[in-house]
């Protein structure tokens, strides 16, 4: 029987003990399949849980989400998936790897049932090692090692995006949409769609230079321009 400890940096809590019960109860890991012992760590600047174990390629194909929220109570929050670039050679290389045999490791997700709970484990880093996998494994279905997280509030949740994304090449963008909507919520965006720089339902680019659409950093300097054109209007 598999057995759950906390790090030695780690403060005990039973509702962390308990989310990763409940993920060890309907997610298959290897640790549990060999009666390995389940580590929970603890991040020291955020406070947040989490362990590390290694899943099929199967499983993480199918209970992954893509399309994963910073806020959980707005249903049109911020979503952290950038935009795949599927037919970059980079990607080609992944996906024939992948197709190959080759183990991924790493890959950032947080177990949650609380939206799109068929596909509990939402993606913070390793989109594209995900897909590759997704697009691999009924040639070979191999194991990948994962970090799953786990009760994170909406700052943990940010910051987990965010260092998640610091090894590859994410741009300002990125970052501007994540703590914007961490930070002021989507008042932003909607100030946007009411204007038209925005379609409604829209949301803003990952990259400026590749979409038409308005970027974070301009719509603050439009918002800002416009208040203050008002001021001056009923001054």
């Amino acid at each position: 029987m598999t057995t759950i400890q906390f790090d030695g940096n780690a403060e005990k809590s039973p509702q962390a003990k308990d989310s990763v019960s409940a993920f060890l109860e309907s997610v298959a890991t290897l640790e549990t399949k060999h009666d390995m012992p389940i580590i929970i760590f603890q991040d020291g600047a955020s406070g947040a849980y989490y362990i590390k174990c290694s899943l099929l390629a199967s499983d993480a194909a199918r209970l992954s989400d893509l399309d994963a929220k910073l806020d959980l109570s707005n249903r049109e929050s911020y979503r952290a998936n950038r935009q795949l670039f599927l037919k970059n050679f980079t990607y080609k290389r992944m996906e024939s790897d992948a197709t190959k045999g080759r183990e991924f490791n790493d890959i950032i997700v947080e177990y949650s049932t609380e939206y799109n709970p068929g596909n509990p484990l939402k993606v913070w880093g390793g989109q594209h090692r995900i897909k590759a996998i997704s697009s691999a494994y009924t040639k070979s279905n191999r194991y990948h090692g994962f970090r799953v997280y786990f009760n994170l509030s909406k700052d943990q949740r940010t910051d987990v995006a965010l260092i998640s994304n610091t090894n590859i090449a994410v741009s300002n963008d990125t970052f501007d949409r994540m703590i914007e909507e961490t930070l002021y919520g989507d008042v932003l965006n909607k100030w946007c769609q009411t204007v038209g720089f925005l379609a409604n339902g829209e949301d803003f680019p990952d990259v400026g230079s590749r979409s038409e659409r308005i970027t974070v950093k301009r719509a603050r300097s439009s918002a800002s321009l416009s208040a203050r054109k008002a001021v001056t209007l009923y001054r």
